[in-house]
């Protein structure tokens, strides 16, 4: 899973030398998000991400709604006040790689892509055969401490993060898990 670093720049070559020079300008500068989907719990409290799934999938609406227009239960993934135990988390994940087509030509596709490469080092394309080599790769690494919350907000210099609620919270803050 090799990522061009020209994979957002246009495509014509002039253009792209002038956009090279753009972001080379401005590529260290700090991130200010002002549309996120990290849970401002998962800030605060600095707590260890549990497993891929939880992370990745169950929390992200664009991936579990694609997932389930290809037919997958949400309660399989996570969603809907339906926690995943180790085994629906690695099952979950297994579905997601299955599914790895489906998202072809998608934004998501395109994150996913970029964040397994650039943040985990996968290197294999998620499939039914990758799943649990991703799954295990990528869950080691939320066990260590440069993968933290905190620890991460660090990595990617982002100094203002504005994000948003899960559109199916109760907002009742005595219910708010943990990941």
């Amino acid at each position: 899973m090799t990522l061009s670093p020209d994979r957002l720049l246009p495509a014509d070559p002039q253009v792209r030398a002038i956009a090279r020079r753009l972001y080379a300008a401005t590529a260290t500068a700090p991130i200010i998000s002002p549309h996120g989907h990290v849970p401002a719990r998962w800030l605060a409290d600095d707590v260890p991400f549990g497993d891929p799934a939880s992370l990745l999938i169950s929390p992200d609406h664009y991936v579990f709604r694609m997932l389930h227009a290809q037919g997958v239960p949400l309660e399989q993934l996570g969603v809907g006040g339906h926690p995943l135990d180790a085994a629906g988390s690695r099952r979950a994940w297994r579905l997601f790689c299955e599914q790895w087509p489906a998202f072809r030509g998608t934004p998501v596709r395109f994150w996913m892509r970029s964040v397994l490469a650039e943040v985990f080092g996968v290197a294999e394309r998620p499939s039914a055969d990758t799943a649990d080599a991703i799954y295990d790769q990528v869950a080691d690494a939320l066990t260590r401490p440069e993968f933290r919350p905190r620890a991460l907000m660090d990595r990617f210099r982002i100094t203002f993060l504005a994000t948003t609620d899960d559109p199916a919270d109760d907002l009742n803050p005595a219910s708010r898990a943990t990941p």
